[in-house]
């Protein structure tokens, strides 16, 4: 991500913290709710819904657009 957008490193280090967060709360949640509970996929699928909203806070519009350019051309190559 760091080359592909051309991030500076308090970009990176914003983008990181967006990630590690995420991160804490989807292991918060399988805490909660189980491995193997049905729930916790819903709940691990909300808070990676947040994902977007959140690098769209940390980084500027230009290069916002383009994660959101490069994100949907490599999910409708899969």
């Amino acid at each position: 991500m760091k080359d592909s957008l051309g991030l500076t490193s308090l970009e990176v280090t914003r983008v990181s913290m967006v990630n590690a967060d995420l991160e804490d709360k989807k292991s918060a949640a399988r805490q909660q709710y189980g491995p193997q509970a049905d729930s916790v996929q819903y709940h691990i699928q909300r808070i990676e819904n947040t994902r977007d909203s959140l690098y769209q806070q940390a980084l500027p519009v230009y290069k916002f657009t383009l994660y959101k350019q490069k994100k949907t051309n490599l999910i409708s190559n899969n």
